[in-house]
Order: C-alpha cells, then structure tokens, then sequence
C-alpha cells in the first residue's frame, strides 16, 4: 500500500512539474507555475485606514525571474512582498525563490532583487531592494518601506483618538560590494568617511563641490558613481 501511495505522488508530481514547464525547462507562466502561491490574507481593517501599503496600486507589467510570460504586479512596499490578479480575479503573493528572485517593472523602470542584506543597527535581514545601479562589481540598492500604525482609541473625553495608518518612510540606500556584502549606507558624511577611510580628503571634496545630500536618490547615486570608478 505504501509504495502505491508512493508510485501515485510520484507521478502527480511529474506531471504537476510537464504541465507548468516548457520544453526547454523554464516556467512558462505565473498561472501555471508548479512553485507554490501563497493567497493573500487582508486585514478586514485596511479599508478605514489611511494611507495605502503600496506606492503604486496600479498592476504594472513586469519580467518575473525565470517566467516566460509577464505578468501584472504591484509591489506592497508594506509587507514587503509583489502581488498580481490571477484569471480568477484571485489576489495571490509571490513566493520568494529563487526563479522569482529578480523582478521587472516595464513602465516605470524599476528592477526588484530579492537578496539579502545587513542593516545600519548590524541586524541581517532578507528582502526586495531596487537595483539602482551597477559598476565594476559594485550594486547600489534603495528600499523602500511603508510602516502600518494601529488606531488608537481616545482614553478620555479630553484625548483625540488616532485612525490606523500607512506611513511611507525615507528610503535608505544598500551597497553590494565586489566580495557580495550588501550593507546599508549611512546618511552622514561622519560615517560614510569611515566607510571609505582611504577616500576621506576625496569624499570630503567631492560632498562640498557638489553639495551632496546623502538622503537623496541622485546624489546618492552621484557619489557612489564617483567612489567605485
């Protein structure tokens, strides 16, 4: 009975993986896939909350992974997760594997990679990162972040309650370098310097004539371009 049990799941299995596949090996599409989607479960709250989890609710067209077909996505910059609408008009959640790991975005341009990375604080964290730019083995990353509040009720006639909400955070910047360390970049010429001790009299130049500000995407951008040439 056992190695019936067995033959059967066996030949499920193989036939799961010939249906979703195409000849050559690759996955020919996110509806067929025989990697596992997860359903999303929505907190019957989000409806009354203000803000949203997403910086774009629009699905937008996009390149995921090894699939042959595009798919539409949105990115839940809250959950930290891509969603798309499935042909049953069901709300499904990518799984984070390795065929899924790079996404994407046609219009506007905008590249996910699922990797992982340390944080300022030195906590190793794992997630999406947008792939700004890549020179001479090094990848500059940003994240994106939206923190979800709970209401908080009134204590007393004399205190306004707070509704639950969706707050969009500061973008922070990552590093990828050539040994494939992904670290978070600091927001001040202090730490970058020591970052960078052996550039300090360049870095130092290059922030004044260029009056840099190391919270904006451009100039971050600018300063990292200069550093990696």
């Amino acid at each position: 009975m056992k190695t019936q049990i067995i033959v059967l799941f066996m030949t499920l299995s193989t036939s799961i993986v010939g249906f979703s596949q195409s000849q050559d090996g690759k996955i020919t599409s996110l509806e067929s896939s025989w990697i596992r989607l997860s359903e999303r479960n929505y907190h019957p709250t989000y409806s009354k909350t203000q803000g949203s989890p997403y910086l774009n609710k629009s699905f937008l067209h996009a390149k995921v992974g090894d699939v042959v077909q595009n798919a539409l996505l949105r990115y839940n910059a809250c959950q930290d997760e891509f969603e798309f609408i499935n042909s049953k008009n069901d709300t499904l959640v990518l799984n984070n594997v390795a065929a899924f790991s790079t996404i994407t975005i046609t219009n506007p341009k905008a590249v996910y990679q699922y990797v992982n990375f340390t944080e300022k604080s030195g906590k190793f964290n794992t997630g999406y990162l947008v792939n700004l730019f890549e020179k001479n083995g090094y990848i500059l990353y940003k994240r994106q972040k939206i923190k979800y509040y709970d209401a908080i009720p009134a204590k007393s006639s004399y205190d306004t309650s707070t509704q639950a909400r969706f707050v969009p955070l500061k973008d922070t910047f990552f590093l990828k370098k050539i040994d494939g360390e992904i670290f978070e970049l600091p927001s001040n010429k202090k730490g970058l310097l020591k970052l960078f001790p052996e550039k300090k009299t360049e870095i130092e130049i290059f922030i004044k004539q260029n009056d840099i500000d190391l919270e904006k995407e451009q100039d971050v951008i600018k300063l990292i371009e200069y550093l990696v040439l």
